[in-house]
């Protein structure tokens, strides 16, 4: 990490990061405990939950902290990118995996955005934001769009604060969906948690297999943020870029693609030994990503935020209890049913 920030011209806090180790490390003590591992609270939970902990004892020393701590983003995409997924294992996914990911998304959020605008009578950019933030993949789309309309910071801080916020009790509740099995319960997971990390938290809580599943599915709403924006920005502003199909597109799902290939082409004794050490070093990543996360949750300051801002989170829960319904619908459809 200190080559990584240095590369980037950046200050590298060793006492930072070693902090962040150490709660990652007595998550993993905690959350290795079988009872806990099977009731849906393993080390992810815990770490998101230790994270939300430790800023109220070091409320003021925030700035000082994440100043010299990288962007969260590049734990959730490094994370990503180092599962070595093994394309051969997920075959079943299939074509099927574009109905959950593409066309329900799509279909969910114009019905969002209908329910913020002419039911609870909310700015058309706060509408719209909120919707494709909780429809799409959380924080990145809700950048991406809400950069598209030029919204108000403050709410768009809001409606990022609502899917950290939000998501946190789906982790630990999903995975104990037992009447689906894994290919089924991790479309789910994928095509309705909303941001990348917190689909890794969930998903790994279940299995391998229901990770991998969650992962795909989300990978492909991933790609579909720049086609969203490229039509927003049409309808929006008047005006057509093509150029925002490349500049929005995720560039780690390339890693993803070329490091799943990887894994893929090698010889069959040898993956197995790849993709379970490659799982091991995405585990700590993604665990050091759930801390920050964690940490970012402003406590003291959540209840004027809800008040100044409730109908974005209205309208937040409204639409993550469609997305919710509509996905694992589709997913019991298109990865149950359908052969």
């Amino acid at each position: 990490m200190g080559f990584v920030h240095q590369s980037l011209g950046k200050h590298f806090g060793a006492l930072q990061y070693l902090l962040i180790l150490a709660t990652v490390f007595v998550c993993g003590i905690i959350g290795s405990n079988t009872l806990l591992k099977t009731s849906g609270m393993g080390t992810s939970i815990w770490c998101i939950f230790f994270g939300i902990a430790l800023r109220l004892p070091l409320y003021k020393a925030y700035p000082w902290v994440k100043a010299s701590i990288y962007d969260l983003e590049f734990f959730i995409k490094a994370g990503i990118v180092l599962l070595a997924i093994n394309l051969k294992g997920v075959g079943i996914v299939g074509a099927k995996a574009l109905m959950v990911s593409w066309v329900e998304t799509l279909l969910i959020i114009p019905l969002v955005y209908a329910i913020g605008v002419y039911i609870l009578r909310m700015k058309k950019d706060e509408a719209l934001v909120t919707s494709s933030t909780v429809c799409i993949c959380g924080t990145s789309a809700g950048m991406t769009i809400g950069e598209c309309v030029a919204i108000d910071k403050d709410a768009l801080t809001s409606i990022i604060a609502a899917t950290s916020l939000l998501t946190v009790p789906l982790i630990p509740t999903m995975p104990l969906a037992k009447s689906v099995n894994d290919v089924i319960l991790g479309a789910w997971i994928g095509g309705s948690v909303d941001s990348s990390g917190a689909v890794i938290a969930t998903a790994s809580l279940r299995s391998p297999a229901a990770t991998q599943v969650a992962v795909i599915i989300k990978m492909l709403q991933n790609i579909i943020i720049g086609v969203v924006a490229l039509f927003i920005t049409f309808i929006w502003n008047k005006t057509c870029n093509a150029k925002i199909l490349w500049t929005k597109f995720p560039k780690f799902v390339l890693g993803f693609i070329i490091v799943a290939i990887i894994t893929t082409l090698m010889p069959d004794n040898m993956v197995d030994r790849l993709v379970n050490n490659s799982f091991f070093v995405s585990e700590w990543y993604s665990w050091i990503s759930f801390v920050i996360i964690g940490f970012e949750i402003d406590l003291l300051n959540i209840w004027a935020r809800v008040k100044t801002h409730k109908l974005i989170i209205a309208l937040y829960v409204i639409g993550q209890l469609i997305d919710l319904g509509t996905t694992f619908g589709m997913a019991y459809l298109f990865m149950g049913v359908v052969q």
